[in-house]
């Protein structure tokens, strides 16, 4: 069966060609390439799909791409599931032209929690949306949330990292096959996704780059498989205003942090949003409230301490950086001398416990820190220009 509705694909059918005969009766699916489907000529939407069985080499091709995707797929440790399957994410089933083939890494869509908020910004946050990712995610997980995201670069890295960090599940939606990851540089966040029980999920099959149209087109499913959106920081011409009209279209409530006056250009996006009443706003970073009755969790949830908060922060941050420069950069500015081992994630709890130690205030360092971060990704973004 999986088999045939992939070599649907594979013989050029569109999603909503594949989701009517899902829809109608599977057997219909065996039939046609089986060669004993009946036709009576009273189903005129059949027409396009049985022209296309005409032709046996066609036929015979597309079952041989379907076998070397499902091989590929072994491989990979690929799993795949289809619009009706009992496997397939039941948020997604109620969006505009949900995708008739789905593949996927790592957990079970069942066995997360339905409540998922899409995080996505930019891909070159300030101060204001790496404060925003790190104090909204870790509450969020405490409500028992899933982050939806694409790891990408910036805000989306920022929030699965935070989640991850919280002890939360997260999904990324990819622009491509999952025998690849872009930017490469998220491999080992891709692993620590899959290590912790989320998802790596792809509408495309293996061997299949991203394109302009991929990546417009994965903000359909970011914000299908959410029941909310926060978007952070972006430019009014930037991908992420694709998220708000597919929320828009989908009737998913769009929240925004205050990006503050004046607004620089990386932020006209989340302006427009704010000013023109497409998004809500979230005032400060302990401003849930809003989002929690929109998804209608359990009310009178311990907010978790702030303390707590600025640790996972630290944590998470230690985990993204753009290089080892930035954590030592920032310790010489806080006179804090540290034996790194060698292995940057095995010190993590080792300068925690140094701030500590001296009385440092973990919020001091970690402004620093964001500092440093942001400006040696800029420098890494102009050397490959």
């Amino acid at each position: 069966m999986l088999r045939n509705i992939i070599a649907l694909r594979e013989l050029g059918l569109k999603n909503r060609e594949i989701r009517a005969l899902l829809l109608d009766d599977p057997i219909v699916i065996e039939q046609l390439f089986d060669g004993s489907y009946m036709d009576d000529g009273s189903r005129i939407e059949m027409m396009p799909v049985l022209e296309l069985f005409k032709n046996q080499n066609k036929i015979q091709k597309a079952l041989s791409s379907a076998d070397t995707i499902l091989d590929d797929n072994h491989q990979l440790g690929v799993r795949t599931t289809y619009f009706g399957a009992d496997t397939y994410p039941a948020e997604l089933k109620n969006i505009y032209d949900p995708p008739a083939i789905l593949y996927y890494r790592g957990g079970e869509f069942k066995d997360l929690n339905e409540v998922a908020v899409a995080c996505v910004g930019t891909r070159r946050p300030t101060r204001i949306s790496y404060n925003a990712v790190n104090f909204l995610v870790p509450q969020l997980i405490s409500d028992g949330c899933v982050i939806v995201s694409g790891l990408a670069l910036g805000v989306d890295k920022l929030s699965h990292q935070a989640c991850i960090t919280a002890g939360g599940k997260t999904i990324a939606v990819l622009a491509h096959g999952l025998d690849m990851l872009y930017p490469k540089s998220n491999i080992p966040l891709a692993n620590r996704i899959l290590d912790t029980g989320g998802i790596l999920v792809s509408e495309y099959p293996v061997k299949s780059s991203p394109t302009r149209y991929s990546f417009v087109n994965r903000n359909r499913l970011i914000v299908g498989l959410s029941k909310a959106v926060i978007i952070y920081e972006c430019d009014i011409n930037g991908g992420t205003m694709h998220n708000a009209k597919y929320a828009e279209l989908q009737g998913k409530p769009v929240f925004c942090p205050e990006v503050g006056i004046p607004t620089t250009e990386i932020q006209k996006g989340t302006r427009y949003l704010l000013d023109d009443n497409k998004a809500r706003l979230i005032k400060n970073g302990r401003d849930l409230q809003g989002i929690r009755t929109e998804l209608k969790l359990i009310e009178g949830i311990q907010q978790l301490p702030t303390d707590r908060i600025w640790e996972n922060y630290l944590l998470s941050l230690l985990q993204v950086m753009e290089s080892p420069e930035v954590l030592m950069s920032a310790c010489r500015k806080n006179n804090v001398t540290i034996e790194l081992s060698g292995i940057l994630y095995r010190d993590m709890q080792l300068i925690l416990g140094e701030l500590k130690r001296k009385g440092l205030f973990v919020k001091e360092f970690i402004n620093d820190l964001v500092e440093e971060n942001i400006n040696e990704s800029k420098h890494n973004k102009d050397m490959s220009e």
